[in-house]
C-alpha cells in the first residue's frame, strides 16, 4: 500500500532528521492463525499499520511482508525467535509499496542463505522507484515542516480555524513520529528480491505446499500466497481491510479478475495486506459487489454523455453498499474516508473507461 501519511494537515516535521528520538516502543500484536502461521500486526508507524506473517515449519521460516521500518521488522524477527530457534529461509515481498518490504535488510543480514520472493513486476518496479524515496520522503517531510510553521506563525489551521494548543500537541507528536520514520527510510539499505516469478510458483517448506500466483492489487505484480493444505491465502495488498484501497493507476479490470480468481480458491482465511484475518468469503464478495456496482453505473454515465469526472464522481450513489462497509469500519471519519476512496475508485474507471483520457467542458 501506498499512502502519502506524511502530508496530512496535522502533520509537520523537521528538517533535521537525526534529531528526532524514536518514539518508546510498542508491543507487536502477535496472532496465531493456525498451527505455525503467526500475523504479527504493527502499531501505527507513520505511514500506516503495516503487517507480517510467519509461516513456521521443522525445515524453517517463511515471512511474508517485512513492514515500513527496519525496527519493526527487527521487533517481528524477535517475536519469531520466541517461537522457534528454525532459520528463516524465504522471505516474501507481496509487492514494491515499502511498507512491504524495507525490513528486507534485517532477515538478509541475520541468513546469509535467504531467499527474498517477488513477482518479476514487483521487483522491476522497485528498482525503478527505490531510489527516489529518500528525496520523496524528505521532500515531505520539507513541506509538512513548513505547514507546521505557517500555523504557528498564523495561529490558524488551513481552513480558518484556530490552532488550539490540543492541536499543537498532537501536531508535534505526529511530527516526532513521523519524523523518525523519514529518518529510518532514507537510511534503508535496499534489499531486493533474489527469486523471482513471472505466472505462478510452487515451493515446499517442510511439509506445507506453498503455491504462489502474480495478480494485481494495489500495485501490479501482487505475490498472492496459497497454502492448500490450510485452505488460507495471504492476499497483499490486492484485499485490505476494513475497506478497500485503490489501485496507484486506472488498471481496475485487472483487480477485479484478480479478485474473482480468488474467490474461486477453495480458502476459509484470508490475511489481508493490511488489518486482520478474515474468516470465511463474506468481506471478498462485498468488496466485488462494490467494484462490479461503481464500474456499471461509471460506464452508463458515459455511454448517456457524462463528460467530467466530477459529474461522474458527483452522480454515483452508494449508500446501501457505504452502510455495509460502514458495518465494519467504526472509523469516526469513516464518511469522509470512505467518499474520498469512492471518488478515487470512480475516477480510475472514468480514465479506464476512456483509455486514461479525460475530458472538460
Amino acid at each position: 500500500m501506498n499512502i502519502r501519511r506524511l502530508t496530512r494537515s496535522a502533520g509537520p516535521v523537521v528538517l533535521v532528521l537525526a534529531s528526532f528520538a524514536p518514539l518508546p516502543a510498542q508491543d507487536l500484536q502477535r496472532v496465531e492463525i493456525a498451527a505455525g502461521i503467526y500475523q504479527f500486526l504493527a502499531p501505527y508507524d507513520g505511514y500506516v499499520y503495516s503487517t507480517s506473517t510467519a509461516i513456521v515449519d521443522g525445515a524453517g521460516v517463511l515471512v511474508y511482508d517485512t513492514n515500513t521500518r527496519p525496527s519493526i521488522a527487527r521487533a517481528v524477527l524477535a517475536g519469531i525467535r520466541k517461537i522457534t530457534d528454525k532459520p528463516v529461509r524465504f522471505v516474501v515481498n507481496s509487492h514494491s509499496h515499502p511498507d512491504h518490504w524495507s525490513g528486507n535488510e534485517v532477515y538478509a543480514d541475520a541468513f546469509p542463505d535467504l531467499a527474498i520472493i517477488s513477482t518479476d513486476d514487483a521487483l522491476r518496479i522497485m528498482k525503478a522507484v527505490a531510489p527516489v524515496w529518500p528525496a520523496s520522503f524528505s521532500g515531505d517531510l520539507r513541506r509538512a515542516q513548513a505547514a507546521f510553521d505557517e500555523r504557528m506563525r498564523s495561529g490558524k489551521n488551513t481552513d480558518g480555524s484556530e490552532f488550539t494548543a490540543a492541536q499543537r500537541k498532537e501536531a508535534e507528536l505526529d511530527l516526532r513520529r513521523d519524523g523518525s520514520l523519514v529518518d529510518e527510510l532514507v537510511k534503508v539499505r535496499r534489499t531486493y528480491p533474489n527469486l523471482t516469478f513471472h505466472d505462478r510458483l510452487t515451493l515446499f517448506l517442510g511439509g506445507r505446499e506453498l503455491r504462489f500466483m502474480n495478480c494485481f492489487g494495489d500495485a501490479t505484480g501482487e505475490a498472492v500466497l496459497y497454502l492448500p493444505q490450510e485452505k488460507l491465502l495471504l492476499t497483499g495488498d490486492m484485499l485490505v481491510y476494513p475497506r478497500p484501497y485503490v489501485p496507484n493507476g486506472y488498471r481496475i479490470a485487472p483487480w477485479l479478475e484478480s479478485l474473482k480468481d480468488i474467490a474461486r480458491l477453495d480458502v476459509d482465511t484470508f490475511i489481508p495486506g493490511h488489518g486482520p484475518a478474515l474468516h470465511g468469503k463474506t468481506y471478498l464478495n462485498l468488496v466485488i459487489e462494490l467494484i462490479e456496482t461503481v464500474t456499471a453505473r461509471v460506464r452508463t454515465l458515459l455511454e448517456q454523455g457524462a463528460v467530467t469526472v466530477e459529474e461522474v464522481q458527483a452522480a454515483v450513489k452508494l449508500d446501501t453498499l457505504r452502510a455495509k462497509f460502514g458495518l465494519l469500519d467504526r472509523d469516526p471519519n469513516f464518511d469522509r474516508t470512505f467518499q474520498a476512496a469512492m471518488d478515487r475508485l470512480v475516477k480510475r474507471i472514468y480514465d479506464e473507461s476512456r483509455d486514461g483520457r479525460e475530458f472538460t467542458r
